[in-house]
């Protein structure tokens, strides 16, 4: 029986290892090695790091975008940063024991890490070991200064190099691309018209962009008016206090109407794209007489604080007078200029220079 029992245990371990041995074969083509998945990534990689800038495809830069997606530099600036990035990075090689960069050096590059790992060292002292999947060197592309501590390989690395000019560049182009936006809604306006691109880009530097989510209030009755709102997406909420109810409408200056684009007081209840708020109580020197509230989905728009948006009122009712002088005499235009002036600049605030009464 002792036998038998021997035999039937060898015979079920027989028969588990020969199923066993079924299966694997049967899930081999199906079953994927890591480490062979790595060193295929690593491959890819490599082969597409090694092409010129200039002739890496859109498939290429998905490639390099997957893997730096995770990388806390790009989070912070968004896809097409990181895909202007992607076009200009070069490949480093570093083998185990070979610095990247020394403490105190002139920096100007920043570094991925897609294999190995190296030590950051200063004075000597190894302070932390930056692994695969991270980044360093950036705050030396944000700002020129020295390294603050040597980079050392501990073992074989693929690492990917942004150098400054680049970044630079990237960044300029991005900049000037936004600008351009921005100046092309800003001509949308009345407040605008007739200005040239060359003084439209002069100006727009000084106003500064908003982004504001739902719910989130833009202006606030009865605190002190300091500027005006420009919606170029999304809409705003408009609930009116009783101040609003008096507000005068603009008059003429000196015969030539100066228009703002500005909303009928106490009527309007929502802004929307194009349109502007809080001029009428700007130019009488008073409190808001309104609450301005982001709705659904948020806004987008341009801040014009007091001195930016007086300079392009004057700016406009000059073009207007100088467009009106054009059609009358010699005499009149003299006169006309003479009064012009004493009104526009008579020490009064603003909005009376300009016929605002209230």
């Amino acid at each position: 029986p002792d036998e038998a029992a021997i035999m039937g245990g060898r015979l079920r371990l027989l028969l588990g290892l020969i199923v066993s041995a079924s299966v694997l074969v049967l899930t081999a083509g199906h079953e994927v090695d890591p480490f062979e998945a790595e060193r295929e990534r690593i491959s890819t990689l490599t082969k597409i790091m090694s092409i010129a800038p200039t002739e890496r495809t859109e498939k290429h830069l998905e490639v390099l975008m997957a893997d730096t997606a995770n990388i806390e530099f790009f989070k912070k600036r968004g896809n097409e940063t990181q895909k202007d990035c992607c076009k200009v990075m070069t490949l480093q090689l570093l083998k185990k024991g070979e610095s990247v960069f020394k403490q105190g050096s002139h920096g100007d590059s920043f570094f991925i890490i897609q294999k190995g790992a190296v030590d950051a060292v200063i004075n000597g002292k190894a302070v932390a070991r930056i692994t695969a999947g991270r980044g360093f060197g950036d705050l030396e592309l944000l700002k020129p200064q020295k390294r603050a501590a040597t980079i050392t390989a501990v073992e074989d690395c693929v690492l990917m190099k942004l150098v400054k000019k680049d970044f630079d560049r990237i960044l300029l182009a991005e900049e000037n691309k936004k600008n351009k936006k921005k100046v092309d809604f800003l001509m949308t306006l009345p407040l605008f018209e007739g200005l040239s691109r060359r003084e439209a880009n002069t100006i727009a530097s000084s106003i500064k962009s908003k982004i504001y989510p739902k719910g989130k209030t833009v202006i606030r009755e009865g605190k002190e008016s300091s500027r005006v709102f420009a919606v170029m997406k999304g809409k705003l909420e408009v609930q009116w206090g009783k101040r609003a109810q008096h507000s005068a409408p603009l008059k003429r200056v000196e015969g030539w109407p100066v228009t703002t684009g500005e909303i009928n007081y106490g009527v309007e209840t929502e802004i929307k794209p194009g349109m502007t708020v809080g001029a009428g109580d700007l130019l009488r020197g008073r409190p808001y007489s309104f609450t301005a509230k982001a709705t659904e989905g948020g806004v987008t728009g341009y801040s014009f604080k007091n001195g930016v948006y007086q300079q392009l009122l004057v700016r406009k009712a000059v073009r207007l007078h100088a467009q009106a002088l054009a059609k009358v005499t010699a005499r009149e235009k003299a006169e006309a200029s003479t009064n012009y002036r004493g009104a526009l600049f008579g020490g009064l605030p603003l909005g009376r220079r300009l016929g605002w009464d209230g």
